[in-house]
C-alpha cells in the first residue's frame, strides 16, 4: 500500500497517509469516489479542504491539524465534523480522518440566523471550546474567535 500523493508506503491499517495526509491506495476498502481526500498537505504546511471555497461568505472555520492548516467554510445549515467510517458511503462536511482521536460523528455545526452553533455528537474524547468541556447534545454558540479542540491535535478557529 502507498499514498497516492506522495508515494510513501504505509501499514495496512491506515486509511490516510501518515506523512502528508493524502489518499491511500487500498483495493478491499470500497469508498466511494465522491472526492479526493480533503486535507492534503500543500507548501508550508498548508491543508485542501473538500467543500465550499474558504472565501465564500459566512462563517468559516481556520482548522489546524498537528502542523498542518487550512481553511473550511461552514455554509450549510447543518455540517458534520468527524472521521471516514471505512467501507461507508457516509462522509462528513469536514472530515478530520487525519487525526485518529476524533470520532467518526464527532459533532456538528447548526447556523441559523441568529449565528453558528456546535453540538458534540457524544464523541469518545470530547470537544472544547475555549479550554471548556461541551456536554454531548447541548449546542453551543461560537463566537468569533472561539477556539475548538478535538481529538489530539485538532484546533479549529470559528469566523465570523
Amino acid at each position: 500500500m502507498h499514498c497516492e500523493d506522495c508515494g510513501t508506503e504505509a501499514e495496512s491499517d491506515h486509511l490516510v497517509c501518515q506523512s502528508c495526509g493524502g489518499r491511500l491506495t487500498q483495493d478491499e476498502l470500497d469508498l466511494p469516489e465522491v472526492a479526493p481526500f480533503p486535507i492534503k498537505a500543500l507548501e508550508r504546511g498548508r491543508l485542501e479542504l473538500a467543500g465550499p471555497p474558504a472565501h465564500a461568505a459566512g462563517p468559516r472555520l481556520e482548522v489546524r491539524v498537528g502542523n498542518l492548516w487550512g481553511v473550511f467554510a461552514v455554509a450549510k445549515p447543518t455540517m458534520t465534523v468527524g472521521r471516514v467510517e471505512p467501507g461507508s458511503k457516509d462522509r462528513p462536511d469536514l472530515d478530520l480522518s487525519a487525526d485518529d482521536a476524533v470520532s467518526r460523528r464527532h459533532a456538528e455545526l447548526r447556523t441559523r440566523d441568529n449565528g453558528t452553533y456546535l453540538v458534540d455528537l457524544g464523541s469518545t474524547n470530547g470537544t472544547l471550546v475555549n479550554g471548556d468541556p461541551l456536554a454531548p447534545g447541548e449546542e453551543h454558540r461560537l463566537a468569533d474567535g472561539d477556539v475548538i479542540q478535538m481529538g489530539e491535535r485538532c484546533v479549529l478557529r470559528m469566523r465570523v
